[in-house]
């Protein structure tokens, strides 16, 4: 993939690249891999870019179809951008990191100063 990586392809760009490598970036297709790690998957009930039919509910029954899965599904009353619960998504992510991937962290024997540092930097929480 060329150009920048922050402001993506753009355009039609951005089309033929997804075009070109729609198995490969189709998340659906990665569920065991994705099942060994905390996923949050965040659909909006209005969303019409990537629906909850069309796109959300397969990645989940890919992932969950895996044992062990650690997924985390949140539907919010709102469209593809999040504008409207932009306060809703802030807090389900901040749940997330705190109840699913700061465990996972935790746990990882190198880690102890990395969750010290996680708890301090990203969630703003003390042991």
């Amino acid at each position: 993939m060329s150009g920048d990586p922050a402001r993506g392809l753009g355009g039609r760009a951005t089309v033929e690249e997804v075009l070109a490598h729609a198995e490969e970036f189709d998340v659906r297709n990665h569920g065991p891999a994705l099942s060994r790690k905390p996923v949050l998957l965040v659909g909006g009930w209005r969303d019409r870019t990537a629906s909850l039919e069309a796109f959300v509910l397969p990645m989940a029954r890919a992932i969950e179809a895996v044992d062990g899965a650690l997924l985390t599904p949140v539907v919010l009353d709102d469209g593809h951008e999040f504008r409207a619960a932009r306060g809703e998504l802030h807090a389900a992510v901040r749940r997330w990191l705190r109840e699913e991937c700061l465990p996972v962290l935790g746990s990882h024997p190198a880690s102890s100063g990395d969750a010290a540092t996680y708890r301090k930097n990203v969630l703003d929480i003390t042991p």
